[in-house]
């Protein structure tokens, strides 16, 4: 069997892999990425909004944006839409298809190799290199230096034993639905902004999402796994044909397509071993209380790059000198995850938490928190800061309208 030697082979041809990807490649290391489907990102569920940071970061130019947005409306517990309005774009709304395609150009313009179709069925080291095993291919492919970047279901992962896999309680769930409408009936309801509903009416542990595109809306629902007993179909049907605010601002809409993906929610370090690097979904790189990962990934490709092509320079690439990748991640976006889940214990735990969401529901002060932390303004450490007091306040007339109501 012929062999194709490299210096790292990536696997998954996501954000978080392409980044790594071309960091390498720019600074002269022949890398080869791995992807198993023909487009990249075709077939992952994403809602598909970027944020102005993670263009920045990312290096991702306004043409590929279906539409461009300013703003946030949330609604909490069915009370009616507030809406949260910035002076300056916010982000774009994008397809995960179109930024696949993008990035998958754009690292092969810098030196990358990309094969489609390679799934990666085996990967194993020895004698200092790991000889990777792709399914139907006349060849294996051989490098030192190996970079997990295939989800979080993650193959690399789970073959070579670095991590274990994510219980219920670390993963969420989503359901998402292409929802066909008129540019111009998008425009007349939703303007420049996505919206947000929040409630136990929605899904148990989750919240729904509408992101407008040029032609089309991503309608999805996302849960906790563990608190989730029943399928998420039939709260993404009530939400889009019965819900008093979402069924009106959908009317009309014609469903084309559903995607179902599960994604991980929990801050998780043992993302670096010998010769190995895991980045985005498959080391948890994403947030607990969003479920937002393109900018976590975009970040972490671009550190695992940038580590990666040093370690091999100085031909060490022991875990003793991969850890700095951990390290650097950790401080970059690190207290944004660990924060994530924090916030998602807060706020969404205990008996009380339909009174106390609709007392915030109604807070101005509390729906500006949020929707500056959804587009990346604030980070989880602040809005939980800010936030606790609001918090309290509300969980005591929470406790109070339940006892008046005895």
């Amino acid at each position: 069997m012929k062999i194709k030697h490299f210096d790292v082979v990536v696997v998954g041809a996501g954000p978080a892999g392409l980044m790594a990807a071309e960091e390498l490649a720019q600074r002269g290391v022949h890398v080869a990425v791995l992807e198993r489907d023909q487009i990249p990102g075709k077939e992952k569920p994403c809602g598909g909004f970027l944020t102005a940071k993670g263009m920045v970061d990312g290096r991702i130019p306004l043409s590929l944006a279906e539409r461009v947005t300013s703003g946030v409306s949330i609604s909490i517990s069915k009370q009616p839409l507030r809406q949260v309005n910035y002076e300056n774009p916010i982000g774009v709304q994008l397809t995960r298809e179109a930024l696949g395609t993008y990035l998958c150009k754009r690292a092969r313009k810098n030196g990358v190799e990309v094969y489609l179709n390679h799934e990666v069925i085996e990967c194993k080291r020895d004698n200092g290199c790991w000889k990777i095993t792709v399914r139907d291919t006349p060849y294996t492919v051989q490098s030192p230096l190996l970079v997990g970047a295939d989800g979080v279901s993650s193959t690399v992962a789970r073959l070579t034993g670095l991590r274990r896999r994510f219980t219920r309680n670390q993963l969420g769930i989503t359901i998402q639905a292409r929802v066909e409408l008129s540019p111009a009936t998008i425009t007349e309801r939703f303007g420049k902004r996505m919206e947000f509903y929040y409630g136990s009416n929605i899904c148990p542990f989750g919240y729904a999402w509408i992101f407008p595109k040029h032609d089309c809306l991503y309608v999805g629902i996302g849960s906790l796994l563990s608190a989730t007993t029943t399928s998420l179909d039939s709260y993404l049907t009530y939400f889009i044909q019965g819900h008093p605010i979402a069924s009106t601002q959908l009317e009309g809409g014609r469903v084309s397509k559903i995607e179902r993906a599960l994604v991980p929610l929990t801050y998780r370090t043992g993302s670096y071993g010998e010769a190995l690097l895991l980045v985005g979904d498959a080391a948890g790189h994403c947030s607990a209380i969003t479920g937002e990962g393109l900018h976590y990934s975009i970040a972490a490709g671009r550190i695992a790059g940038r580590i990666g092509a040093d370690c091999l320079a100085r031909s060490d690439v022991s875990a003793r000198m991969l850890r700095r990748y951990e390290h650097l991640w950790q401080r970059e976006i690190g207290n944004d995850l660990k924060w994530g889940v924090r916030l998602r214990n807060l706020f969404f735990r205990g008996s009380q938490t339909e009174s106390i969401s609709f007392g915030m529901g109604l807070d101005y002060r509390f729906l500006k928190l949020a929707a500056d932390l959804i587009v990346g303004f604030r980070s989880y450490r602040d809005l939980v800061l800010q936030a606790a007091p609001l918090f309290l306040w509300h969980r005591v007339r929470g406790l109070g309208r339940a006892k008046g109501s005895n």
